[in-house]
């Protein structure tokens, strides 16, 4: 499989190993959940639809630099702090998830990726 990747004008092909897989859009969700957080404070698991989904291997953490300059004042926080992570409800088939942590410590689903 190949996939083109084009970065200022120029074009890369990256060759993988992988099976050939459909990407899609993610779903927008940004509804409020609650997060149980593993002794690392990790995620492993989030209640969404007083549903619980359990987080399945490692999540990532990202950060992602928010547009402070634009605000009035002084930034607050200059950095988002996301999730990406995989998980299932009971035995149903697992979905990638991204949970952002709010500057109050609440959580948001932000997006289900399918």
């Amino acid at each position: 499989m190949q996939v083109f990747l084009t970065i200022a004008h120029q074009v890369f092909i990256i060759i993988t190993r992988h099976e050939p897989r459909e990407y899609t859009l993610p779903q927008i969700i940004d509804a409020p959940v609650d997060v149980e957080l593993s002794p690392d404070g990790d995620p492993r698991a989030f209640i969404w639809n007083r549903f619980e989904h359990t987080v399945i291997g490692q999540p990532q953490a990202v950060f992602k630099r928010t547009r402070w300059w634009e605000d009035e004042g002084t930034p607050t926080r200059i950095d988002t702090e996301l999730w990406r992570l995989d998980a299932s409800r009971g035995g149903e088939e697992q979905h990638r998830y991204d949970l952002r942590r709010g500057i109050d410590g609440s959580w948001t689903l932000a997006l289900d990726w399918g």
